[in-house]
């Protein structure tokens, strides 16, 4: 007989998905239901061999049931082996599962299994824990819910290119926990399908708070940095900025080397290039003025030390030239061994000679206030501290020490009671801005009880923010003297000016008698022209003319407020009026004088009017004859200038009558008027006489007068 061999397969062991692991219960069912189906399956072969069995038990012999017994033995103990081996393989696989699950639930990342829709389906105890809900709560959420809303887009598009690219996607984003908490998280994630053939996207979501905020403190830390960096490359550009541009020179010096290092600038100064300098570490040294050398080796000698020294001395450049340097040390650095000394050098030698100007000026000052004997004052107008120098308290027959302790209380209780207002007032107009200087004249006290007069000057120099005075520096002289000599003056000057007054009464009074013995004169030649014949008379009235032109001088002194000139054009006004009124005749000749704001001392002005009256009584006499026409639109006449430069005097008498005979040189002939002209002119008058025969007769005369007038 054949039993058939219906072994029932070994049943595959339960391939549990990573991504999606089931509870134990649920394993442990899975094993009891596959004990069952596997015992069912033996029962039914079982079954099928016995029937076949007894449909025909004669068929079979001893020997063939034996073997079958024999076969259904071997094959019990067989599926018992193997029962056992199964049961052995079931134990493994779920230690195994169990493993897994606890590695699934319990991994530091969380796992997640979302639909296409961003459903959660699946997700382990590490998820729900960092997003803060129940694991059982968490399915089927929305995984947009616990995105944070400024990295929604972020999500998105992790989302697209997933699905569109079917590539594994990673992204950092913000992610907020249930209770609303927001923390950094990194997702990977990979798209695949469930066991229905629909696709899904799995991912692990890794908090990466630490990180992120360690990245910060990184960041921070860069930015940081980068800005120390920055600021430390500027400072160094700074430095060397400020080294160039330092007036001076920069050095390191070395007690046992010598010069190892100099700014740019030695060059301009001693014409060294650093490179010579280190070539020759002592030639610094060297160049140092003999006189100033000891007090150098003695600083190196204690260079080491290290205390900071400020040295000036003299060093020759490289043309010779001597300069004055002063030293100063910036730092040290000793290793027991050598000493650097560092340093800045200034070049003062125009300070030393501006010092050496200050110093003879302030020599030349003092012996400037010494020699004039002037107190010199400085006040602190907000403290009213003062400073005066001997002189100062000598002026009032004291000493410094005598006035001692002195303030501005001191100046104040030596001033006489009525001026001491008059130089508050004065003060206070200067402190205001309205006066540049501050100056006054006032008395103080003398020792002996004597008040001296005091010129006291002064001026703020400095102010403080709120422009207020602050210094004041001034002087004070002794003008004692001055004021008594000024007294002296007005007395002397009021009793010259009686004098004056009296002499100018005196004088007014020549002049009125000499005009009158003038009058006189011509009133005598008047009465002897009526008994005499017609040639005499008028002989007669041409003397009482030029009386009466000299007489005219002394009536215009008269009454002027001046004594030492007259107005010319006044006096010409009356004198041609006069000559007019003798001389005119039938014809109407007019005469026209033209000397406005001319002034002239009584030396120029009688011969002047002598010769005016001369050239005019003429110009009357023979210029204009009986039958002739005059030249020129205006009919006959006469003109007067007389004009002043500043230096000379022009006079002019011009007609437009006959003129001069033709070839008559005026300066030989005999008549009396032009001999008169002739006389005053060129010899009294010391000036230059021209005549012009052109359209009438002209004479002009230039001269300079004696005695210089002042002119209104």
């Amino acid at each position: 007989m054949t039993i058939k061999n219906n072994r029932p397969e070994q049943a595959a062991p339960f391939s549990a998905d990573m991504t999606g692991a089931p509870q134990t219960n649920s394993l442990r069912l899975s094993q009891v239901q596959a004990e069952t189906v596997l015992r069912r399956q033996a029962d039914e072969i079982a079954r099928e061999n016995v029937a076949l069995t007894l449909e025909n038990p004669k068929a079979l012999s001893l020997e063939k049931t034996r073997q079958t017994l024999h076969e259904l033995r071997v094959h019990q103990i067989e599926l018992e082996m193997q029962n056992d081996e199964l049961r052995l393989a079931q134990v493994e696989i779920d230690a195994t599962r169990a493993r897994y699950f606890d590695l699934y639930d319990m991994a530091p990342v969380g796992y997640c299994t979302l639909s296409e829709k961003g459903l959660i389906q699946e997700a382990n105890l590490t998820a729900a824990t960092m997003l803060g809900l129940a694991r059982a709560t968490l399915i089927n959420q929305q995984l947009s819910r616990f995105i944070f809303k400024e990295d929604q887009d972020i999500y998105y598009l992790h989302r697209k290119l997933l699905f569109d690219t079917g590539k594994p996607q990673a992204s950092d984003l913000r992610m907020v926990k249930n209770d609303g908490t927001a923390f950094w998280a990194h997702l990977e994630s990979t798209e695949a399908q469930n066991a229905d053939g629909i696709p899904v996207w799995r991912f692990v979501m890794s908090d990466i708070t630490n990180r992120k905020l360690a990245e910060a403190v990184l960041q921070r830390t860069h930015d940081e940095l980068e800005q120390r960096t920055e600021a430390l490359l500027e400072s160094e550009k700074h430095y060397r900025e400020l080294v160039e541009g330092t007036p001076g020179i920069i050095y390191s010096f070395s007690i046992k080397r010598g010069g190892v290092y100099y700014s740019s600038h030695v060059t301009d100064i001693l014409g060294y290039s650093p490179e010579q300098l280190y070539a020759q570490p002592m030639l610094w040294y060297n160049s140092i003025h003999p006189d100033e050398r000891y007090s150098v080796d003695q600083l190196i000698r204690d260079a080491t030390t290290c205390k900071p020294f400020c040295i000036e001395y003299r060093i020759r450049d490289a043309l010779g030239n001597w300069h004055w340097f002063e030293d100063r040390s910036t730092g040290y650095h000793f290793d027991g061994i050598d000493a650097i000394v560092e340093g800045l050098v200034l070049d003062i030698t125009e300070r030393k000679r501006m010092e050496e100007a200050l110093r003879d000026a302030h020599w030349r000052l003092d012996s400037i206030i010494e020699g004039t004997h002037v107190g010199t004052w400085e006040w602190n107008v907000e403290t009213g501290e003062t400073v005066f120098n001997e002189t100062w308290a000598q002026i009032i027959g004291y000493t410094l020490a005598e006035l001692a302790p002195i303030s501005i209380e001191t100046w104040e209780s030596f001033s006489h009671p009525d001026d001491l207002r008059q130089c508050t007032e004065m003060l206070e107009r200067h402190f205001s801005g309205e006066l540049p200087y501050y100056d006054s004249e006032c008395r103080m006290k003398h020792k002996n009880g004597d008040w001296v007069w005091i010129h006291d000057r002064g001026r703020v120099i400095t102010r403080t923010s709120d422009d207020k005075p602050q210094m004041m520096f001034g002087t004070h002289t002794d003008i004692t003297e001055r004021k008594l000599a000024e007294k002296a003056l007005r007395e002397s000057d009021k009793s010259l000016r009686a004098s004056l007054e009296e002499k100018d009464v005196l004088l007014k009074e020549v002049h009125h008698r000499v005009k009158n013995n003038l009058a006189a004169i011509m009133g005598l030649i008047d009465l002897q022209g009526q008994s005499s014949d017609e040639q005499t008379r008028a002989a007669m009235a041409e003397l009482s003319d030029r009386i009466r032109s000299m007489s005219l001088v002394h009536e215009q002194l008269y009454r002027s407020e001046s004594f030492a000139r007259i107005d010319f054009q006044d006096y010409l006004n009356v004198l041609t009026a006069h000559l007019c009124s003798s001389y005119q005749s039938s014809r109407n000749i007019h005469v026209s004088v033209a000397a406005s704001g001319v002034k002239m001392g009584l030396d120029s002005a009688v011969p002047c009017g002598l010769l005016i009256t001369e050239l005019v009584t003429n110009a009357f006499k023979y210029a204009f004859p009986a039958g002739r026409l005059c030249s020129g639109a205006v009919g006959c006449e006469i003109v007067v200038s007389v004009e002043w430069d500043g230096a000379a005097y022009t006079l002019t008498v011009s007609d437009n009558g006959v003129g001069l005979p033709a070839g008559l040189d005026w300066t030989k002939t005999k008549t009396m008027g032009l001999l008169l002209v002739k006389m005053l002119g060129q010899h009294q008058l010391q000036g230059k006489i021209e005549v012009d025969y052109t359209g009438g007769t002209r004479f002009r005369l230039r001269f300079v007068p004696k005695i210089a007038c002042i002119y209104e």
